[in-house]
């Protein structure tokens, strides 16, 4: 198979841009935070890591359950967070005022983060879960910037100051055994971006998936 060759009803929906599931009735879904979900629900379960707490302890423990929902409803505050992120994100982190934007949002971020963590490593306690994984993406982006050609970004939003946890979890996450083998390599994300730097305003580079994880 090759993932530069995308099917001309694949480049009419969207592009050709990745995830995407056409469900039974033929509609076409490409919301990755519904798609996580859908995936998790729907796999049969004790194939990997366990992601949600009713998954360690079982689906008849009540405490277990509700400390799944409250997780849950954790994943349906942080996605409202994030519009000055793909503002910026869009822009390639050059337009000024979505810098700003962002920058004077970082706080926002900083307080759910430090909310859900409840002084633990993870949002899902010792172990990373779904809603780390979920969050983990965009925090990512940001934090790693500073080994990569969009290190103006990160000391323009001063990362290290203006969002201290959100930069330990970052690096915890990617340190975390079960974690660090399927994190953004940061030699392919400077790659990556620096192609995406160099297209036209409003513009974007289709990229390939080869190299995107270690």
């Amino acid at each position: 198979m090759d993932l530069n060759k995308k099917a001309q009803w694949h480049l009419d929906f969207n592009g050709g841009f990745i995830p995407i599931l056409e469900l039974p009735d033929g509609t076409m879904m490409n919301e990755s935070a519904i798609l996580m979900n859908f995936a998790s629900d729907y796999a049969k379960k004790g194939q990997g890591l366990p992601l949600w707490p009713h998954e360690v302890a079982g689906e008849e423990d009540s405490a277990a359950c509700m400390a799944t929902a409250r997780l849950r409803l954790a994943q349906t505050k942080f996605d409202p967070l994030l519009g000055p992120y793909w503002a910026a994100l869009g822009s390639r982190f050059q337009d000024e005022e979505k810098m700003d934007a962002l920058r004077n949002h970082l706080p926002k971020f900083e307080e759910w983060l430090t909310t859900n963590l409840n002084g633990n490593d993870f949002i899902h306690g010792a172990n990373p879960g779904f809603v780390d994984i979920h969050c983990i993406v965009f925090f990512e982006r940001l934090v790693i910037a500073e080994f990569t050609v969009n290190k103006f970004a990160f000391d323009s939003l001063d990362i290290k100051n203006n969002a201290p946890t959100m930069y330990a979890y970052v690096h915890r996450f990617r340190a975390h055994p079960h974690m660090k083998d399927n994190c953004i390599v940061i030699e392919h994300q400077d790659a990556q971006s620096r192609l995406q730097l160099a297209m036209p305003p409003g513009e974007r580079k289709m990229l390939t998936i080869d190299g995107v994880l270690r």
